[in-house]
């Protein structure tokens, strides 16, 4: 007999929590991960940026990269968690080396400190965006997504790409 979970048609709905981490910190938060889970739920963990610098320009945040480390760990060891990760050119330009070599290395701690990371989300810009620095935003080619999601392969990672 097949499992009803096989056909998309009869497949119970995917519960996917979406977050910057913000709040994870909260046993209530936790004890609502923990129960995500035992419901075959994931979290996207948004994680544009391994740098203090990315991290602030990208998603407007002072918080240490260290303390997002710490918080995606702490969703990752009680639900199923996927990194999810925007790029884009600013002025043009792709992430800096600086930037790509941080996130790599962000990827591979998480290997070496066994947090169980189910892969990389990676995607680009799909509409507009609303801040104030849009015009200076553009979408990477699709080509530039693939090499880097290679690289992040090579790092120990499944990636999804969309560009």
């Amino acid at each position: 007999m097949r499992d009803p979970r096989d056909n998309p048609e009869t497949a119970p709905a995917k519960l996917v929590l979406i977050t910057n981490g913000s709040l994870i910190d909260r046993p209530r938060v936790q004890d609502g991960l923990a129960k995500m889970a035992a419901l075959n739920g994931e979290v996207w963990f948004k994680f544009d940026s391994a740098t203090a610098s990315g991290m602030r320009s990208i998603n407007q945040t002072r918080i240490s990269p260290e303390k997002q480390f710490e918080r995606l760990a702490v969703a990752a060891q009680l639900c199923p968690t996927w990194l999810q990760t925007c790029v884009f050119a600013f002025d043009g330009a792709p992430p800096s080396e600086a930037e790509q070599a941080a996130y790599l290395a962000a990827v591979t701690r998480t290997r070496q400190q066994q947090i169980p990371v189910q892969g990389v989300l990676l995607y680009g810009l799909a509409r507009p965006s609303m801040r104030p620095q849009a015009s200076r935003l553009s979408a990477l080619p699709a080509a530039w997504l693939e090499a880097f999601a290679e690289q992040i392969r090579a790092a120990g990672l499944p990636v999804k790409v969309s560009p």
